[in-house]
C-alpha cells in the first residue's frame, strides 16, 4: 500500500510533493509522542529531552514506509493506553490499524508486540483473564491474515528478522542493518583526525543511553508498570539488532519515559501530605512547588525548544546539518546528485543508451525507477535472496569483480565512484573492453 500511495503522489506533485507528505507524517508522529506523554504536566527540565527526538531521528528522515510504521505504532499505543485507563474505551480502532499496518510493511510484527504486552499488563492487572483485551488482541492478530499473500504476508516478517542475524549476509552487505554499539566509540566519530561528537548516529547512541538510565531509574521507583516493562525490553530488543530500528525505540519508549515523570499542577492535597511528611524542609518543598507549578517557566521552556527545534528544521530541511557533519543521509526538497545517479541516468536516457545495465546496490531503486531497461540489483532482500547476495558481495574485491562481470556480460556500468573503489579500479583498468561515458 505505502508503494502505491508513494506511485500516486509522484504522479499528483513528484519529488516536492513526496517530501512535504514525508516531513508531514514525521511531524505528526512527533505530535503523536508529545501527547502520548502529557508533556504539560512533566517537569520542565525533562522537556530537554525533546529537541533530542529532532536530532535522533534524522537517520530515519528519509523517504521509506517506516513513517507509517511510526504513526501506526504511536496510535496502537495511544488507544492500548486509554483502554489500560479506562476499559471501557473502544479497541475497534487497534483492529483498524493492524489492518493497514500488515498492508504497509512487514514492521507490523511490532503490533503484536505491543498487542502482546498491554494484554498481559491488562491481565497482571486484573488478575484475571479480560475478555474484552482478550478478544481484541486476539483479533488484532487476526486481521493480518488480511492481506494479498494472506498466511505469506504474515510470515515475511519473520524471514526478515533472519536477515538481521549475525549469520546473514545482508547484515554485511546492507550498512543499516549493522547494530550500534550501546556506548558511543570514540574511533567511530574520528574524521580526519578530528573527533566530531554532533554527528546524528553519536546523539543517537547519547539519547538511547540517556533513556534506557532513565527507565531503570523509574522501575527501580515504581513509575513503570509491567506492561511497559515487557513493551520497553522488547523495543530494545529489537534496536539492538540493527540501526535502522532505532526509530520504532523512540517512539515506543520516550513518551512512557516522560509520562512516568509527570506532576499534577497544582499538587494536590494528597500530594502535598506526602511530600511534606517525606521532606524535613517545608520551605523547601514550598518553593520546589513553585517552581514546578510556575507557567514562567513552562512558557520559557516551551519557547526555547521550540526555537531550537525550528532552528535544526532548516538545517536539516537545507541539508546544512548532513553537509556539515558530512553525513550520506540527506532530507532536502528533491533528489540529491551527490547521493543519486540523477544526471548520470538523464544522460543514458539522452543519448538512448539501453543496453544490459550492470548497477551498484545504492543505485538499484533510482534507476528501476528513471531507466526503461532492467536493472541488475536492489536492496529488496526478499526479492534478491542470500545466494545472489553473496554473488553481488564479490564486486567489492578488486580481485573477484571480474568474475561477476564476465559472468553477467553487461553493456553498462553504473556505480558511486567515491564508494565502489573496486568497480573503479576494474572498469578504468579494462580500457580495451570499457570507456568512461559519463
Amino acid at each position: 500500500m505505502y508503494q502505491v500511495f508513494l506511485s500516486y503522489i509522484d504522479k499528483a506533485g513528484g519529488n516536492f510533493l513526496l517530501v512535504c507528505l514525508n516531513g508531514l507524517l514525521i511531524t505528526l508522529s512527533v505530535y503523536l509522542m508529545f501527547y502520548r506523554s502529557h508533556h504539560l504536566s512533566v517537569p520542565p527540565p525533562l522537556l530537554s529531552l525533546v529537541i533530542l527526538f529532532f536530532v535522533a531521528l534524522t537517520v530515519n528522515y528519509e523517504i521509506r514506509p517506516h513513517v507509517f510504521s511510526w504513526l501506526y505504532l504511536n496510535l496502537l499505543l495511544l488507544f492500548f493506553d486509554r483502554h489500560y485507563h479506562d476499559p471501557n474505551r473502544s479497541l475497534v480502532p487497534v483492529v483498524v490499524i493492524m489492518g493497514l499496518w500488515v498492508n504497509t510493511q512487514p514492521t507490523f510484527i511490532l503490533g503484536w508486540a505491543v498487542v502482546f504486552s498491554y494484554w498481559i499488563g491488562s491481565c497482571l492487572k486484573e488478575k484475571t483473564l479480560r475478555t474484552k483485551a482478550s478478544l481484541y488482541s486476539a483479533l488484532a492478530v487476526a486481521v493480518c491474515f488480511l492481506n494479498p499473500y494472506t498466511y505469506r504476508g504474515v510470515l515475511l516478517p519473520f524471514t526478515q528478522f533472519g536477515f538481521l542475524q549475525e549469520s546473514s549476509l545482508f547484515k554485511t552487505l546492507i550498512a543499516e542493518y549493522a547494530p550500534l554499539p550501546f556506548l558511543p566509540q570514540p574511533d567511530d566519530y574520528h574524521f580526519f583526525g578530528k573527533l566530531d561528537l554532533f554527528k546524528p548516529l553519536f546523539v543517537l547512541q547519547v539519547f538511547r543511553v540517556v533513556l534506557v538510565l532513565l527507565l531503570v531509574i523509574q522501575i527501580v521507583r515504581r513509575k513503570v508498570r509491567i506492561h511497559e516493562i515487557i513493551l520497553c525490553s522488547l523495543f530494545f530488543y529489537v534496536n539492538s539488532l540493527a540501526q535502522k530500528n532505532v526509530g520504532y525505540f523512540i517512539v515506543a519508549v520516550a513518551p512512557v519515559l516522560l509520562k512516568s515523570f509527570e506532576s499534577k499542577y497544582p499538587f494536590d492535597e494528597a500530594a502535598k501530605s506526602r511530600e511534606g511528611k517525606r521532606a524535613k524542609s517545608s520551605l523547601f518543598v514550598s518553593v520546589r512547588r513553585e517552581l514546578l507549578a510556575s507557567p514562567g517557566l513552562l512558557k520559557v521552556s516551551a519557547v526555547g525548544l521550540s526555537v531550537l527545534c525550528m532552528t535544526f528544521i532548516v538545517r536539516a530541511g537545507t541539508n546544512d546539518y548532513y553537509s556539515v557533519h558530512r553525513v550520506n543521509h540527506r532530507f532536502g526538497y528533491r533528489y540529491s546528485n551527490l547521493t543519486l545517479p540523477v544526471r548520470a541516468t538523464e544522460y543514458l536516457r539522452e543519448h538512448q543508451l539501453d543496453g544490459k545495465i550492470f548497477n551498484h546496490l545504492n543505485f538499484g531503486g533510482y534507476l528501476m525507477d528513471h531507466l526503461p531497461q532492467k536493472i541488475f540489483i536492489d536492496a529488496r532482500n526478499e526479492v534478491i535472496g542470500e545466494t545472489f547476495a553473496g554473488e553481488y558481495m564479490k564486486t567489492a574485491s578488486n580481485e573477484l569483480i571480474g568474475e561477476v562481470v564476465s559472468k553477467y556480460n553487461p553493456d553498462i556500468a553504473i556505480f558511486p565512484h567515491k564508494e565502489g573503489l573496486s568497480w573503479l579500479n576494474f572498469f578504468m583498468k579494462d580500457t580495451i573492453n570499457w570507456r568512461l561515458a559519463y
